[in-house]
């Protein structure tokens, strides 16, 4: 049987239900959209945005910590060689929290690549360099070796806080490679969505159009 043998009565409920039925799928639509907006949104502040906090706060402290050691062999009032000391100590202290707090974000968050691990076991390896090396200056300096101390802070350690900060700049970096291809895909998917939308409207005018036709 054709529409047009229809009722009246039956058209209507046939009207009603296609476009409820059309209401449906635009909401259902619409709905996906949000979510997988959300998703990201949600990853990117919760995850990649906090390891990215967490790995600058290593750079930071890792700064500090080289700046009062320094500082440490060239001061030679008592009261300025007690405030680094106390400083060096700190940062040190700091650097410590800062990589055992992403440690454990890399373990407990489930989207972490292999690539990011692999970074960040590099990154934690000129770590275990370094912080010996800081430390031993800061050691001789207090022992009133200070030769000894700008010798191996010449020789030992600034290349190797130079390869701690490009370690953690890589790792920073490769952070914000995957943001910026999480925001692409975002964008890509958001598109879809909207194309999605829009067909879907197109569909139902016309739909809303023929009943219309038919039913009058």
């Amino acid at each position: 049987m054709s529409i047009s043998h229809l009722s009246i009565k039956a058209k209507l409920a046939l009207a009603f239900a296609v476009m409820t039925a059309l209401v449906l799928v635009l909401s259902a639509l619409s709905i996906r959209s949000l979510i997988a907006e959300r998703d990201v949104f949600t990853d990117y502040v919760n995850e990649k945005a906090a390891r990215m906090t967490m790995a600058n706060d290593i750079l930071d402290a890792a700064n500090a910590r080289a700046v009062h050691a320094r500082n440490l062999v060239l001061v030679t009032a008592q009261g300025d060689i007690t405030q680094e000391k106390a400083d060096v100590t700190k940062a040190h202290e700091r650097v410590v929290a800062s990589f055992d707090r992403l440690k454990k974000a890399l373990d407990a968050m489930p989207n972490v690549g292999a690539d990011e691990k692999k970074l960040f076991a590099e990154l934690e390896a000129v770590e275990g360099r370094y912080g010996p090396l800081a430390l031993g200056i800061v050691g001789m300096a207090l022992d009133g070796k200070r030769p000894e101390a700008i010798a191996k802070m010449n020789a030992e350690c600034r290349p190797t806080l130079a390869a701690l900060i490009a370690a953690a700049n890589g790792y920073i970096g490769h952070i914000a490679e995957l943001a910026q291809q999480e925001v692409k895909d975002g964008n890509d998917a958001a598109n879809a969505s909207i194309t999605a939308l829009l067909v879907a409207c197109g569909i139902a005018v016309a739909l809303a159009a023929a009943l219309a036709y038919f039913i009058t």
